[in-house]
């Protein structure tokens, strides 16, 4: 096959079948697709590599290379190209050879030593996003896949020969129109050269030969020998049978005349009855005989009409079990006591069984048969029939027990061809939503999680795109059912890899919207909420409502709000901080920004604000800010407006202190002071401003209002500091103090303000100055000074509750959940008047 310059010959190379090219290209496709789907190394595609490598050994056998080439921008496979219209063509015409092109590859050439780990090194090259074209680079490659060989010089088959160059003789026997393939080629159909004339004969009668031949029942008869039609043989050996029926051409009611042959037959005695073996009884249990047409081979599957196939009666199934019949048979109860049925459902399921064997023996031609039309077909028509069978049982005492033994036989299959069977119950029949709900029952749950792993697999790949509809039912139907057996550790696994791969499907984004629609539905929350409750045993159920939180905290919320007994109350309350401290941030504002949005709708019900705020708080920060930030916009009472100022500082995030920032400095809380020192004290103590250093040039404005500025002293008063003490000091005192070159005198309500700023310090510390007050020549402020002076040991003056929000009181009032968060927010709860009654 080699010149003496290493050149391969083509022309030693036998020419491929278009069937044997398209299997190539659907192979080599496969493995383009899992490359695309999942990241470098992932097990799929080691999957699709390992079956184009079984598939290249099954084609050694007939060709000792494979060749595969770019003619003209064509792909060739041992220098034929596709010519027959399929899916594949496509890929093979436009995508694979823009692959190879890219990285510089002109020719590959296949051996029988090619090893699985060269294939993966070349796949991984042509899916390579660097353009490898440059040929040191190739060369360097090449030497990581000895076993493949690169850009090989070829020399192609003899190309006068215009009929092999373009069309193989397969494709000119199979074209509905030859003539006009001839034709467009340049040659004569009525004139062709012999040697392609003498090749389309052969094929033509090899090909009639490959047909089954279709024949009535009388020309099956004609094709007995004479002294077998002749005769009673037939009517005596079938005249008792079930199947006389089903052969009507067989029964004329009139007898071929008897001929030599006759002669000869009946000198042996032949009995009046069938023999004991052949009698009525024994034959029912006889499957009845199966034609060519019935059990088609898989080299005829693209001429079988597969709708035909499914809808025909089963035929491998014992007569007196047809759904006709079933209720009818007086054996029926009889097998159903003895077990025989069960021994029938064996060898009804026996070609499923020894598939299911194949598949966990890893034989590589096992997963083609599975995805095989024939064996989809075979699936789809046993599950017709024994829905069918059941339905005409339903109403009798069997129907439990052939659900039950059916069951028993579909849970022992492999995963793959389990979830074939599974797929092919709808819930539009009841009958077969009865009988997947029992399958579903009785599968261990070990089973179901690979089964579910299996049919994910699946839709990720794209091969329930006709239907997704069927697919997404199935693992409702499993993630229901782990629901009900509580093993709700699998339901959280199964919604993870759903949640991490719907974005690579459509059909799997939406199915992953049913799940949650199933797993958040108010009769499963309640469930799952009930289980919750359980401190120890419900940690599962607790794990997936925080998994599921966008959705589940309302309805957690809700239950309080409706709960009147306080113990039960405190539970549900623990139970919402639990799902919304383990969820996700997203999921935490998702479900709480509904109530936070509604949160003023309880106006009514002080507790339900209460606890809302709290949680929005803690766990909901930026719907938190949001709702704050619309309700000071809109609020005018103070006290609410206080209280919505208490919240925010309690909350602390730098969004709020830009915006407190921007509000002092443009003195909007002048009108409330009580309002606007809570804000100065708590950017003070943020260290966002020097809240004393501009209090101080609020006091020397002197173009602003009178009582703005006495207002300002006041709040001086709060910030207990060396600083805030010597402004105060220098008022009182009636210091000038000197600021951009002007002098500011302060008069007696200023520095009577001072003076009672004062009283918010210890007495200790502001002794010397109000000594100096007794001097000061305002009789009232002399006189309020001596009243100070007489209980200098008081070491804190009492404030009024109305008189805002010292440094102290904030730092305790302030929650601050650090390390036992939980804990902490539940105790702060516990202490809220309002949410628990009064019993």
């Amino acid at each position: 096959m080699r010149t003496k310059k290493g050149s391969i010959l083509l022309e030693e190379i036998p020419h491929p079948k278009q069937d044997e090219i398209i299997d190539f290209v659907r192979h080599i496709r496969a493995v383009f697709t899992a490359h695309k789907m999942y990241p470098v190394g992932h097990q799929m595609i080691i999957r699709s590599i390992e079956r184009l490598y079984h598939h290249l050994q099954k084609l050694f056998h007939t060709y000792p290379l494979l060749v595969v080439s770019l003619n003209d921008n064509h792909f060739e496979l041992n220098g034929d190209r596709m010519t027959r219209s399929a899916p594949e063509r496509q890929f093979a015409e436009e995508e694979l050879p823009d692959l190879l092109q890219k990285q510089g590859i002109e020719t590959l050439v296949f051996s029988p030593e090619t090893m699985i780990q060269d294939l993966i090194n070349l796949f991984s090259l042509i899916m390579a996003k660097k353009d490898t074209s440059v040929k040191p680079k190739l060369e360097r490659i090449q030497s990581t896949m000895p076993s493949v060989q690169l850009n090989a010089s070829i020399i192609r088959r003899n190309t006068s020969d215009k009929v092999r160059d373009k069309l193989s003789i397969e494709e000119l026997v199979q074209s509905m129109d030859r003539d006009a393939l001839l034709q467009e080629l340049g040659l004569d159909p009525d004139n062709l050269p012999p040697e392609i004339q003498e090749q389309l004969e052969r094929a033509e009668q090899a090909k009639q030969q490959e047909q089954p031949q279709q024949l009535s029942p009388d020309e099956m008869i004609e094709q007995l020998p004479e002294f077998v039609r002749s005769g009673h043989f037939v009517q005596d050996l079938l005249s008792q049978s079930p199947y006389a029926q089903r052969w009507p051409g067989i029964w004329s009611g009139q007898q071929p005349a008897p001929t030599g042959g006759h002669n000869e037959f009946t000198e042996f005695p032949i009995a009046e009855e069938p023999p004991q073996h052949l009698s009525s009884q024994s034959l029912d249990a006889i499957a009845p005989f199966q034609s060519s047409t019935q059990l088609p081979a898989k080299n005829r599957l693209d001429s079988i009409d597969w709708n035909a196939f499914r809808n025909r009666p089963v035929t491998d199934f014992p007569s007196h079990l047809q759904p006709e019949s079933i209720v009818q048979s007086d054996q029926f109860s009889e097998l159903m006591r003895t077990g025989q049925f069960l021994e029938y459902l064996k060898t009804y399921f026996g070609q499923q069984k020894k598939l299911s064997q194949r598949l966990q023996l890893g034989d590589p031609e096992a997963q083609e048969d599975l995805e095989s039309p024939y064996t989809k077909a075979q699936i789809q028509e046993s599950v017709d029939h024994l829905t069918e069978s059941l339905y005409h049982i339903q109403n009798t005492p069997f129907f439990e027990q052939m659900q039950r033994q059916i069951t028993s036989q579909v849970t022992t299959m492999v995963p793959e061809l389990f979830n074939e069977y599974l797929l092919k119950l709808t819930s539009n029949n009841h009958v077969q939503t009865t009988l997947r709900n029992s399958i579903l029952q009785d599968i261990s749950p070990e089973k179901l999680v690979e089964s579910q792993d299996e049919l994910l697999g699946q839709m990720e790949a794209g091969e329930h795109e006709e239907d997704p509809a069927q697919a997404s039912e199935l693992l409702q139907a499993m993630v229901q059912r782990q629901l009900t057996a509580g093993t709700l550790k699998d339901v959280r696994r199964m919604l993870g890899l759903m949640e991490k791969k719907q974005e690579n499907s459509a059909s799997l984004h939406q199915s992953t919207e049913q799940i949650n629609s199933l797993l958040t539905s108010h009769d499963n929350v309640s469930q799952l909420m009930e289980q919750g409750l359980q401190r120890e045993a419900g940690e599962e159920a607790r794990k997936l409502l925080a998994q599921l939180a966008d959705k589940t905290a309302v309805q957690c919320l809700t239950e309080v709000f409706k709960q009147q007994n306080n113990d039960t109350k405190l539970n549900l309350i623990e139970l919402s901080i639990d799902v919304l401290k383990d969820a996700s941030p997203e999921k935490r504002e998702a479900g709480l920004a509904p109530l936070l949005q509604q949160i003023d709708a309880f106006d009514q019900h002080a507790e339900q604000q209460v606890l809302l705020m709290e949680l929005g708080r803690q766990y909901a920060p930026s719907q938190f800010e949001k709702y704050i930030l619309k309700s000071l916009s809109q609020t005018q009472a103070p006290q609410k407006r206080t209280e919505l100022l208490q919240q925010a500082i309690s909350h602390d995030s730098p969004n709020l202190r830009a915006l407190f920032q921007k509000l002092v400095l443009q003195r909007s809380f002048s009108q409330n002071p009580e309002q606007e020192e809570l804000v100065l004290q708590y950017l003070h103590k943020t260290e966002t401003l020097n809240a004393v250093g501009l209090i101080e040039s609020w006091i020397l404005d002197e173009e602003s209002k009178h009582s703005m500025r006495q207002s300002a002293i006041w709040i001086m008063g709060a910030f207990h500091n060396e600083e805030s003490l010597a402004v105060l000091g220098k008022i009182l005192c009636q210091q000038h103090i000197v600021n951009e070159k002007k002098e500011h005198v302060y008069d007696e309500a200023l520095r009577f303000q001072a003076l009672h700023a004062l009283t918010r310090f210890n007495r200790t510390r502001v002794g010397p100055l109000l000594n100096h007050a007794k001097k000061d020549p305002s009789l009232l402020i002399k006189t309020y000074a001596e009243e100070l002076l007489k209980d200098v040991s008081i070491e804190k003056q009492d404030v009024p509750k109305e008189v805002l929000y010292s440094a102290e009181t904030l730092a305790t009032e302030q929650l601050v959940l650090d390390g036992e968060e939980s804990a902490g927010l539940l105790d702060k709860l516990k202490k809220l008047p309002s949410l628990f009654r009064k019993e």
